[in-house]
């Protein structure tokens, strides 16, 4: 799902094939419990914002490009020439 346009009260929203069927229903029934308010979740034809798992992987694609120019990346394929770097973590992130 990507988010098109959020006002108080009302959520505009793309969507793919994978959407749940109850999704909205259940947004819908989440967000009015978490606010006390009703809200209108409507689907749009609009492609929308880039979704928070897209900008991920996005981010981590940029990062993998990177870190296979460096020096220290073509050592380890002269070293295990079957190699291939699939992830990378920060540190912090374990």
């Amino acid at each position: 799902m990507r988010l098109v346009k959020f006002d108080q009260g009302k959520i505009d929203i793309s969507f793919n094939e994978s959407l749940s069927k109850d999704f909205i229903k259940n947004l819908s029934l989440k967000l009015n419990e978490w606010t006390g308010k009703r809200w209108m979740i409507t689907l749009s034809k609009a492609e929308g914002e880039t979704s928070i798992y897209e900008t991920k992987n996005q981010l981590k694609e940029e990062i993998l490009k990177d870190i296979k120019q460096t020096e220290a990346y073509k050592k380890v394929l002269e070293a295990f020439p079957d190699a291939e770097l699939i992830d990378v973590q920060e540190e912090n992130q374990k």
